[in-house]
């Protein structure tokens, strides 16, 4: 009866030192990752600030001034708004089926064509 309440007692023991020492591994593993957040909320910082500070140093004139210091041709790169293509257009018609449309295309081609059975 002594050796079963000595191996309950020991294995007791064992159990709860092994939850402290999973409980300690989380704490640092949490403190850890805030401390490198905080890191990469300075660095972010950081960088706007030098993307601001880059932005108020360089005017256009000063830019073109210096492009046409060059030899060579430069061309202006068009807005990268302009280069997006549209977003394709769904419609549903009333009649059971429905039709895909894509906005690069007239309003008669459709892309794809499915019968809902209706």
């Amino acid at each position: 009866m002594f050796a079963k309440l000595l191996i309950i007692i020991i294995v007791a023991g064992c159990t709860a030192a092994t939850l402290l020492v999973n409980r300690q591994h989380r704490i640092d593993t949490a403190h850890e990752i805030a401390g490198l957040h905080a890191r990469i909320v300075d660095h972010e910082q950081n960088l706007w600030r030098l993307r601001q500070e880059i932005a108020s140093r360089s005017r256009p004139e000063d830019i073109r001034r210096a492009l046409q210091s060059f030899d060579r041709h430069w061309v202006s790169l068009p807005n990268r708004s302009r280069l997006r293509e549209p977003r394709p257009e769904i419609r549903l018609a009333t009649g059971g089926d429905f039709r895909i449309r894509d906005a690069r295309y007239e309003a008669d081609d459709a892309i794809d064509e499915h019968d809902l059975g209706g």
